[in-house]
């Protein structure tokens, strides 16, 4: 099992991803705005490809041309070091 980050490893981590911010519930999160509908869900598409090499899924809400993507690892109870890695995958592929 990979361990939670701390709070201190938190903030550091989420300094080095532009945006990403503390969400509810033990998250990560960000939200995105794409140009049009299409191009949000062609993203979206990608990102569920990338999800499923690296085994970890994002939660993805899809509202018009924005999304917002959340990432925990639920078998740790909170944010680990694999959703810090999933969140500079996912942002390689929405900016």
């Amino acid at each position: 099992m990979t361990d939670i980050l701390s709070q201190a490893e938190l903030e550091h981590a989420l300094q080095t991803l532009e945006g990403w911010s503390s969400g509810p519930e033990q998250t990560i999160e960000k939200t995105y705005t794409l140009g049009s509908f299409p191009e949000a869900i062609a993203r979206v598409a990608q990102a569920a490809e990338a999800a499923e090499e690296m085994q970890h899924h994002p939660r993805i809400v899809i509202d018009y041309k924005r999304v917002t993507l959340s990432l925990t690892t639920h078998d740790a109870g909170g944010v680990t070091q694999k959703d810090v890695d999933g969140a500079r995958r996912l942002e390689a592929i929405f900016t």
